[in-house]
């Protein structure tokens, strides 16, 4: 089974860290979008939506930034698992 998705705005950062020490993978992937600053959880392999929470601005989105700066060195780790 698999599934895609598009999504209304620009993709900041993406995790798709297991939640469980048991778990090799997730069934859940973490999506920070930029222009509506958000983050939306979505079920894997079918992208359905079953989350979503503003992160609105002033000082808690200098926080939540930070957060997902640290994030996007997780990006790479995300292309090569799905370049496997």
């Amino acid at each position: 089974m698999s599934g895609d998705t598009t999504l209304e705005y620009e993709v900041a950062c993406i995790d798709v860290t297991p939640l469980g020490d048991s778990e090799e993978r997730s069934d859940i992937v973490a999506i920070g979008l930029w222009t509506d600053i958000t983050v939306r959880l979505l079920k894997l392999p079918s992208f359905e939506e079953i989350a979503k929470e503003s992160l609105g601005g002033g000082e808690q989105f200098k926080k939540v930034k930070s957060y997902i700066c640290r994030l996007d060195i997780f990006n790479s780790r995300l292309l090569s698992f799905f370049q496997k």
